[in-house]
Parts: structure tokens; C-alpha cells; sequence
């Protein structure tokens, strides 16, 4: 999978995941409080219904109160009881001195573990105007209530994270398709250009140092120019498709002489787009490399200054000892976009020819050896490749 399409299909699975769980979470918080008002009005319920119990006990102590009056317990909840002046009369538990209600004949509430209830009592059995009742909250349903809804997200989370996934995928395969298109078709052309190349230049060498007029050394350069661009492609598709298991060189190569042998190699093509190359290649510039891989690395990386430059630009070689870089003028690459440049198959400019695999080779040798790579560029002035060992 492309990294391109991988993040795409990151990007799409993390978007549908939380839009569906947030709609999800809404969902549940309504669903919650609807079953929360469902518990407080059981709650409610049951207090109202053991209220009206207590209000018989209480009748029944003051129809037989006599010296001493029994207050009625009940071993479900506290109770205390309030004058018509909402004074405090007798209490089970810590109440309030003065009952402070809303007018309501009736009021329920939760505070912390505890449940209160306050309803009138008619008559006024001993003494008492208002009731009030406190009892411990049953908390079994809402626990059970708690843990359906974790079942539930878990579930709901897993669900929607293979659903995503499956979508995704299903919405990737097209891509997929075409890129396995492309990758058989570039596999396909590979093997057909090996032998057309390979002529083309062999019969370039035989004729080059025949005697030529200048309309034909011209047309004569084009064709070379051409022939070692395709040559070029050639060695990169060779080199991604078909060379699979690279084995690292621990030899000390020196890459100065390998640079100074590909400057020569793109003598016509620096020359055709009146380039100023300026090469600086100091005298100890061994790096533990196959001379080929750099060699892949050094022309793309070359062939790209030369070809993304403007006419009488400029190219800047270093070559030093743990450090190489390259730059060049001309259009450069927009922050936006750089991240991307190395990417496989990524083209910012197609006027330009090429497939857009240079750079995946550079990134693919820089990663085999263990290079440190950066790569910086100011749009329509300069950009810029260090690598550093």
C-alpha cells in the first residue's frame, strides 16, 4: 500500500470513527438522563409510597399516645417532622432546624448517597404539618445502568472500527487497482526497454567521433540527451521493481570520483540547458556505499537539478568529508508539497517528463544505508538536497 493511500485511508477511518461515535455519544447522553429520570421517579415513587405507610404509624401513635409517645421507626429511611410553622418537631437523623420548600405539596431530591423526600401531612398527627424522609440511594440500578452503556461503547466502538476499516478498503480498492495496473505495466515496460536502450547507445558510441556537420552533432546530441534520460528510467525501474534484497557494503567508496565521472556522463543535457554547474569535491570523501547505489542516487538527484532548473541557472555541488549536498535554481517546491516529494510516482510539475520515481530512489538508498537526508526548498527560487553520514 502506498503511503498515500495508507494515510487516506487512515484519514478516512478516524474521520467516519468519531463522527459515528460522536453521534453515538450524544445519543447515550440522552438515553443516560432519560434512564436517570427513570430511576430518581422509582426512587421517588417508593418514597412517596413508604410516606403514606408513615403516615398511618404516625396516626396510629397519636391515637394511642398517652404520658410517653413512641415516635414510629422504620429501618428503610430516617424521617423527621415539622410543625405548620416548618419547625423542626422530632428527627431521626441530622435535619434541618426550619424546612425551607418551594410551595409543593410534595418534593423530591438527591444530595451525595442520599435521597430526600418531603410531602404534608393531613391531619396534623402529632403535631406535625410536613414529613420529611431521608433514604440511601439504590445504586444497583444505576451501576447496572453504567455498565450496559460501557458494554455498549465497547461493542459500538469495535463495530465501528471494522465497519470503517471494511469500507475503507472498499473504497481504496479502485486505487489499488489502478497502482497494480501501473506497477505491472512498469514492471511489463522495464523488461521491453532493457534491449531498444541498449542498442541505441551501444551505435551512439560507435558513431560519436565520426566527422558530423553542426545540424547533425546537434540532432546527434538530442538523441544521446534522450537515450541516457530512458537509461536513466530504465536503471530506476530496474532498481525498484527487481532488486529486492540489497545487501549493504561496509567498503569505503570514493564518491568524489563517482561525481566527477557522472558530471561528465550529463555533459550534454547540463550544456543543452545552458546550466553553470560548479562542483567543490574536497579530497577525502569516502562513504560506506555500493558505488552503484550512489551512483542511481547522484543522477537522480543531478538529473532533477538539471531538469527542474531554468535556462543559465545555476547548480552547486559539495563533497566533503561525512557531507553532500546539491542545489539548484529554478521552480523549487512549496511547503505545502515538500513533504510529499519523495513519494513515489509524485509529480508537482508534469510538463516536465518522468515518472516521479527519481526521489523514491534517492529516499529508498538513503534509508538501506542509514543517511541522514534533508531536503529544503524556497518556491520558484531554489531547492536544495543534503546528505550527511
Amino acid at each position: 500500500m502506498l503511503v498515500a493511500e495508507r494515510k487516506s485511508l487512515y484519514r478516512f477511518i478516524g474521520i467516519y470513527i468519531v463522527s459515528t461515535m460522536l453521534l453515538i455519544v450524544i445519543a447515550v447522553l440522552f438515553y443516560y438522563h432519560h434512564e436517570m429520570s427513570n430511576i430518581e421517579n422509582r426512587q421517588k415513587d417508593k418514597m412517596d409510597s413508604w410516606s403514606k405507610e408513615f403516615v398511618g404509624e404516625l396516626k396510629f401513635a397519636h391515637q394511642n399516645s398517652g404520658d410517653d409517645v413512641e415516635y414510629p421507626i422504620d429501618k428503610k429511611f430516617e424521617s423527621a417532622i415539622y410543625d405548620n410553622k416548618k419547625s423542626l418537631i422530632y428527627a431521626t437523623f441530622k435535619a434541618p432546624k426550619l424546612l425551607k420548600l418551594p410551595k409543593s405539596d410534595k418534593v423530591f431530591w438527591i444530595s451525595g448517597e442520599k435521597s430526600y423526600f418531603v410531602t404534608t401531612v393531613s391531619p396534623h398527627f402529632l403535631g406535625s404539618a410536613f414529613l420529611m424522609m431521608e433514604s440511601d440511594i439504590n445504586r444497583a440500578p444505576i451501576y447496572k445502568l453504567q455498565k450496559q452503556i460501557i458494554y455498549f461503547f465497547l461493542a459500538s466502538f469495535l463495530i465501528i472500527l471494522l465497519a470503517s476499516y471494511l469500507l475503507g478498503r472498499l473504497f481504496m480498492r479502485p486505487l489499488k487497482d489502478a497502482y497494480t495496473v501501473l506497477d505491472d505495466f512498469i514492471k511489463d515496460t522495464t523488461h521491453e526497454l532493457n534491449t531498444p536502450i541498449h542498442t541505441i547507445l551501444s551505435n551512439i558510441e560507435l558513431i560519436e567521433d565520426i566527422p558530423k556537420s553542426k545540424e547533425i552533432q546537434t540532432s546527434f546530441d538530442r538523441i544521446e540527451i534522450a537515450s541516457k534520460t530512458l537509461n536513466g528510467i530504465y536503471k530506476d525501474l530496474v532498481f525498484l521493481k527487481f532488486q529486492k534484497d540489497i545487501v549493504v557494503t561496509s567498503k569505503d567508496v570514493d564518491i568524489g570520483d563517482i561525481i566527477v565521472e557522472r558530471i561528465e556522463y550529463f555533459r550534454l543535457s547540463i550544456k543543452s540547458k545552458r546550466v553553470k554547474l560548479r562542483a567543490n569535491i574536497s579530497s577525502n570523501t569516502k562513504c560506506k556505499i555500493d558505488g552503484y547505489h550512489f551512483a542511481r542516487m547522484f543522477d537522480n538527484l543531478l538529473s532533477n537539478a538539471i531538469k527542474y532548473n531554468k535556462l543559465d541557472g545555476n547548480i552547486i555541488i559539495v563533497c566533503e568529508e561525512g557531507y553532500f549536498s546539491i542545489e539548484n535554481d529554478g521552480m523549487g517546491i512549496s511547503g505545502k508539497d515538500i513533504k510529499y516529494a519523495m513519494d513515489r510516482f509524485k509529480r508537482f510539475d508534469r510538463s516536465v517528463g518522468g515518472f516521479g520515481i527519481g526521489l523514491s530512489v534517492v529516499a529508498k538508498i538513503v534509508k538501506i544505508y542509514d543517511l541522514d537526508i534533508k531536503l529544503s526548498s524556497t518556491l520558484n527560487k531554489t531547492t536544495k538536497v543534503e546528505i550527511k553520514w
